[in-house]
Parts: structure tokens; C-alpha cells; sequence
């Protein structure tokens, strides 16, 4: 995996199934981009997030950029 930060609130993760935003707003933590087989990680990543009791929001794209999966826990 290869994070990369890209401002003072904002990462860049990546490797060979996702390529994801982190960026950190003061009352939540957005994490966004694309993901590889989206039905089945979207869950496991919307699993870690929730069992660290973080107020968050997902959001993943599809290749024209439009939302295809959602979920906000704030």
C-alpha cells in the first residue's frame, strides 16, 4: 500500500484494488475514490470504519465519476 499525503487533512491511499481519499473534516472523515469488486469491500471497509467508532462518510465512484455506493455514519 502507498499512502501519500496531499495537504495538511488529506491522504492518498492506494494499492492494487483501491485508490482512496482520506481527508479529515473537523466533525467527520471522508473517504472516497474507487475500489475493486465495490459490493463485497465496500462492506469490509464500511465494518473497519464503524468498529473504530469514527463519524464518517463513504463514498465510491465509478469509472465516470458517478456515486455508486454511499454511507454516511454522523
Amino acid at each position: 500500500m502507498e499512502i501519500r499525503k496531499q495537504s495538511l487533512d488529506d491522504f492518498e491511499c492506494s494499492n492494487d484494488w483501491a485508490e482512496l481519499n482520506l481527508v479529515a473534516y473537523r466533525t467527520y472523515t471522508l473517504l472516497n475514490g474507487s475500489i475493486a469488486n465495490p459490493n463485497k469491500n465496500f462492506n469490509i471497509l464500511l465494518d473497519i470504519f464503524k468498529a473504530i467508532n469514527c463519524k464518517f462518510q463513504m463514498e465510491l465512484y465509478d469509472e465516470n465519476q458517478n456515486i455508486v455506493l454511499e454511507n454516511k455514519n454522523y
